[in-house]
């Protein structure tokens, strides 16, 4: 079975250096063994996550120079038993806190990849609730668009072909609500853990 384009577990092997990056040496189910191919941005020190030999998480894998590479998703998965799944059935999302820094209201591409980078190369989406409740949606690509479609249709938006479905926000609440919308329609919600960027 080809992991190209899923989201799978994997067991986190032993360190090694590849392509003059450092990089984990990971193996899926004790199976095959992959790249992992952003895991410098997780090592102590810079990063916020020490992985252990043995460490089960969640990646998603997607081609890359004809090889296999894992992108890191999260190293607490809320799931025991979770099978390979296709990222068309996935969203993606993550809370946009104010701690994280920006030049801007609403978080530009290069700006949301220093603090997760689940191998998203198509637009993402943005919920942002301002401080009097109002809720406004936005397209983060190139440039950043205001949305005006429901919060299904601008996930139903989203090209799995081009990358993951992503969907950023800066409350809880709109975070409660991406997750109900997602359940909604059929898809498998997982929180993105983010990383401590580079400096």
């Amino acid at each position: 079975m080809s992991l190209n384009g899923k989201f799978a577990l994997a067991e986190v092997g032993a360190p090694i250096t590849a392509k003059g990056m450092n990089s984990y040496n990971i193996g899926w189910r004790g199976r095959k063994e992959y790249l992992l191919h952003n895991a410098g941005a997780h090592e102590s020190p810079p990063g916020s996550i020490a992985f252990d030999e043995g460490q089960s998480c969640l990646f998603h894998f997607r081609h890359k120079n004809s090889e296999i590479v894992g992108e890191f998703i999260t190293s607490t998965p809320d799931f025991n038993d979770f099978r390979p799944m296709d990222r068309a059935d996935v969203v993606l999302y993550g809370l946009w806190t104010e701690d994280m820094e920006s030049a801007h209201r609403i978080p530009r591409h290069e700006e949301f990849l220093r603090y997760f980078d689940p191998g998203c190369t198509g637009k993402l989406a943005y919920v942002h609730e301002y401080p009097s409740g109002r809720v406004q949606h936005f397209t983060i690509g190139r440039k950043v668009e205001t949305d005006d479609q429901e919060l299904s249709e601008l996930i139903n938006s989203l090209d799995p072909d081009k990358g993951p479905r992503v969907v950023l926000a800066n409350s809880e609440k709109a975070i409660r609500e991406i997750v109900q919308t997602s359940l909604g329609m059929h898809l498998w919600p997982i929180e993105m853990e983010p990383i401590v960027p580079y400096e």
